[in-house]
């Protein structure tokens, strides 16, 4: 069976990058809003949530219909802290009582881990790679760009 191929980058992202692709007039829109914190999460995974919520939203990346998949990157990411701590406390393999090493089960709860944070961090725009496009209207002129608006005027003149 052949693979499905990427998946269709977020519409959000598209118009952040400036995308012709970007008007798909058939695709729901959800209202830009903040979820509420799910209750069931751990205490861990809420403080991601506090840390994480506040910036996608100012991104335009995050609407209310969003939740779920973000307590599932919010438990993901808890246990994935708490995975790494104990391999840095018990380290990447043990011994058995027979004497054979064996890789620690928790090498293997990282990288799967490791792997689906990775394919939810993208789909909110939250890794380097997955921002490179993403352009952002400034909010206000810095000095640089008043300095490139006189270049430009004197250009033309």
């Amino acid at each position: 069976m052949a693979g499905r191929g990427r998946p269709p980058t977020p519409t959000a992202i598209l118009k952040l990058r400036g995308s012709r692709w970007a008007n798909r007039p058939n695709e729901p829109q959800p209202k830009v809003e903040a979820p509420r914190c799910p209750a069931h999460l751990t205490e861990a995974a809420k403080r991601i949530w506090k840390a994480t919520v506040p910036d996608l939203h100012e991104i335009g990346m995050l609407a209310r219909i969003d939740g779920a998949t973000l307590a599932r990157y919010c438990t993901q990411l808890a246990r994935f802290w708490k995975a790494i701590k104990e391999l840095e406390e018990q380290g990447e393999t043990y011994t058995t009582d027979k004497g054979a090493i064996h890789k620690h089960p928790h090498v293997e709860t990282v990288r799967g881990l490791d792997d689906s944070l990775r394919r939810i961090e993208c789909e909110f725009g939250m890794t380097p790679a997955s921002r490179t496009r993403i352009h952002v209207k400034a909010t206000a002129k810095t000095p640089a760009d008043d300095l490139s608006d006189f270049v430009k005027s004197k250009n033309r003149a």
